[in-house]
């Protein structure tokens, strides 16, 4: 690396500590029940971060090494959850404790039903805790604004990036930034499907992105593969760890603390090195029929090219997490923290579908890994029971004798004071094109019991049930629905039945 590109590090980094500090606000209250020797609580999200992709949960390529070293003194659940298949809903659940149909946020750009606003992790844990946020993902950044009046330090969406082009970010915006983000983000400059609003406004500020993302790209490429990850705008796995190690150096009272990071989310930009460590050996993708309900299904070469990305850009990840690992072990933080890992949602590479968000609720979009170091972490422990990201909130409020909300769906994890279930059921629901305010229509549904699953599509044009012994069949490659076992027909009248629970608020009287 060029002197002058140390000196553009170093100024970065800088003006990412001002610009949080910007941000941060006193205590809103005087901190009761906790002692400077109170456990820190921490919360990383690595966004679209899939278990069946991890070496330590069972594939095949070992992506992410590092992560396997650090869970030898931790607990790892194998059998997690997301509670939906993209940001919105699987990052309201993680905040909330809530399941989709009860916080309602189940559209791309949707904050948590109004009069719930308060009920989320951030306003449980402010009258005893500092409260830091941080999201790297527009979508989940939108939390954090409406959640503002709990959180002391709300770092800013773009702090750790190489630039920071979002408009609704602005100090112009504050007053209400998620009109701001629908109106600018999604609308004159669009961020999704579609054309921009604005005829003109759209064109120059994507010319603008692209030339300062070359810019970038010839100064910092630093061994990526292709060119630097983004979000909306674009940043370096190295900032991100280095972000994260000074929020967590600077805690100087007992904390609770929210990075949600964008990685592995696409697109994928490897270092070179890890791309060169897979792209020869021999994994062999098991090609699976394309699902009906894909518009535009990925061929074959292209669905290996993007896995094969993927998988490089999480052995990429792991390479600079190391250096938190270590970071956290050496500094002490460990007998002082209780620190989770996992993400809102997962990604998958079958079925003519590379990514998430898009109706399908297979395990590689829903399973993501869970890790979690205690105080007193020594050695791994595994814990094969049914959980799902509802039951983070519980089990944190239980962990720092805060008393557990009755609107938690969740349950405390076993091994941090629960007690696993063996007949727990647990459900996942895609509602993206369902009205928040209506009863459910339109959705992707399904169930998780034991070693069985079976999913409900329920749309205008394909409605069908597909049912797994996911112990058998772990590729979900046999659908015995058609034979209608037992234990599908009992898992139907249970799904059937939460289906009529969850539309009773909302039909017609």
């Amino acid at each position: 690396m060029t002197n002058n590109s140390t000196d553009r590090r170093k100024f970065l980094k800088m003006m990412a500590l001002m610009s949080a500090s910007v941000v941060t606000k006193p205590l809103a209250k005087t901190m009761t029940g906790v002692t400077k020797d109170t456990p820190h609580v921490i919360l990383l999200i690595s966004d679209a971060w899939s278990a069946k992709h991890v070496g330590m949960y069972g594939y095949p390529r070992d992506t992410m090494p590092n992560l396997a070293k650090f869970a030898d003194k931790a607990i790892v659940y194998t059998n997690h959850y997301a509670n939906s298949n993209f940001t919105v809903p699987g990052t309201a659940s993680i905040l909330t404790g809530m399941d989709p149909w009860n916080h309602r946020s189940f559209s791309l750009g949707s904050l948590i039903k109004q009069e719930f606003a308060d009920r989320q992790i951030f306003n449980l844990l402010s009258p005893s805790y500092k409260t830091v946020g941080f999201a790297q993902n527009c979508y989940a950044d939108q939390f954090l604004g409406q959640f503002e009046n709990n959180i002391n330090t709300h770092i800013p969406f773009g702090t750790y990036n190489l630039n920071n082009e979002v408009v609704y970010d602005e100090k112009i915006f504050n007053k209400d930034p998620y009109v701001a983000f629908s109106s600018f983000e999604d609308n004159l400059f669009n961020r999704v499907d579609g054309i921009d609003s604005s005829l003109f406004l759209g064109t120059v500020k994507k010319t603008i992105d692209f030339h300062q993302r070359d810019l970038a790209d010839q100064a910092y490429k630093e061994g990526y593969l292709d060119s630097y990850p983004s979000s909306v705008e674009f940043f370096r796995l190295s900032d991100m760890v280095d972000g994260l190690i000074a929020q967590l150096d600077d805690l100087k009272e007992p904390s609770f603390v929210y990075f949600h990071f964008f990685t592995p989310h696409w697109p994928y930009e490897p270092y070179q090195k890890f791309f060169d460590k897979f792209a020869a050996d021999d994994f062999k993708l098991l090609w699976k029929p394309v699902h009906p309900l894909l518009k535009n299904p990925r061929t074959e070469k292209k669905t290996i090219q993007a896995r094969l990305l993927y998988d490089s850009f999480l052995a990429s990840w792991d390479f600079e997490l190391e250096r938190f690992f270590k970071y956290f072990n050496t500094s002490g933080l460990n007998q002082k923290s209780y620190l989770f890992m996992t993400s809102d949602h997962g990604e998958m590479f079958e079925r003519g579908k590379t990514g998430h968000r898009e109706k399908i609720l297979y395990e590689p979009v829903i399973r993501v890994p869970l890790i979690v170091s205690t105080p007193t972490s020594t050695s791994r422990v595994n814990i094969n029971d049914l959980t799902t990201n509802t039951d983070l909130l519980p089990t944190i409020a239980n962990l720092t004798s805060t008393q557990i909300p009755s609107w938690s769906d969740g349950l405390v994890l076993p091994g941090l004071g629960g007690i696993g279930q063996k007949d727990r059921s647990i459900f996942i629901l895609d509602a993206e094109h369902n009205s928040s305010r209506q009863a459910l229509t339109e959705f992707s549904f399904s169930m998780h019991k034991e070693n069985y699953k079976l999913i409900k599509y329920q749309y205008p044009f394909y409605n069908e049930m597909e049912f797994y012994d996911l112990a058998a069949d772990p590729e979900e490659l046999s659908d015995l629905y058609t034979k209608k076992p037992n234990k599908a027909t009992e898992m139907e009248i249970e799904m059937k039945s939460k289906i009529e629970e969850i539309n009773s608020p909302y039909k017609r009287k």
